[in-house]
């Protein structure tokens, strides 16, 4: 059984922390990067729908007033 009390330390830098200090900040780390993904995907999400929005209301509106407007022509 591994003793997690026992000192590690990386590339013998003399800056030993406990394995369960090194297990807390990897499993911190990849909490953060879990977040910064969610983050991410909301923040496309948001882009995505005010572009949507530009193309549904801005320009699809305009399309079909030309649309119309040729085939009475």
């Amino acid at each position: 059984m591994l003793d997690v009390t026992q000192k590690f330390s990386p590339c013998n830098s003399g800056s030993a922390i406990s394995y369960a200090d090194a297990a807390h900040r990897l499993y911190m780390a990849q909490v953060a990067k879990i977040h910064e993904q969610a983050e991410a995907v909301e923040a496309y999400a948001a882009l995505r729908r005010g572009v949507e929005t530009i193309i549904i209301e801005d320009i699809y509106e305009a399309l079909s007033r030309i649309e119309d407007n040729e085939g009475g022509v």
